[in-house]
């Protein structure tokens, strides 16, 4: 259902001529909603133009029409739908470039170099423009998925491990 209410007002911002900081703000609006702290603050009894300000604040100089979409989900009592209206701008500009987003899962965070260089194969093997981002999670090895292209490429050190092994015991 969420989904659905933001293609609506996506709809409405993908024709507005400050698309990139607007996007901006709602990635770190977005970000700001991975805080229990926050969905707690939020989920509580207070006005909805204290929520109004709370969100906003964490955005230095928001844009006005981003203040004016913040304004307009408070008053319609949708602000649990802010990073779903996020992450459909990015896909639908994605889309709009075309441009695939993909994620990397891996147990350290790798350095920009690294990402950007998996990025460019993956592009040339893929022949498509990609943008890869780190997830933040736990995985015991390196996974890269593409959504858009249902792609998932992945070498986990188990699994390697394990092959090495038995490679290891067949030559003998």
């Amino acid at each position: 259902m969420s989904e659905l209410i933001s293609r609506i007002y996506v709809k409405a911002i993908l024709n507005d001529k400050e698309i990139d900081t607007i996007k901006k703000e709602l990635e770190i609006l977005s970000k700001a909603y991975e805080n229990k702290k926050l969905l707690d603050i939020l989920s509580t009894n207070i006005s909805q133009q204290e929520k109004t300000k709370l969100i906003l604040s964490f955005i230095k100089k928001p844009n006005k029409k981003t203040t004016n979409l913040i304004k307009l989900l408070s008053s319609n009592n949708r602000l649990n739908v802010l990073p779903s209206i996020s992450n459909e701008l990015k896909k639908q500009i994605n889309e709009k470039n075309s441009i695939s987003s993909g994620e990397i899962y891996s147990d350290e965070a790798l350095p920009k170099k690294d990402i950007e260089d998996i990025e460019d194969i993956l592009s040339k093997k893929f022949n498509i423009k990609l943008n890869l981002e780190q997830a933040n999670t736990k995985f015991d090895g390196l996974k890269v998925t593409i959504d858009s292209m249902n792609i998932e490429v992945g070498l986990s050190k188990k699994v390697f491990k394990n092959r090495l092994k038995a490679y290891v015991l067949q030559s003998i």
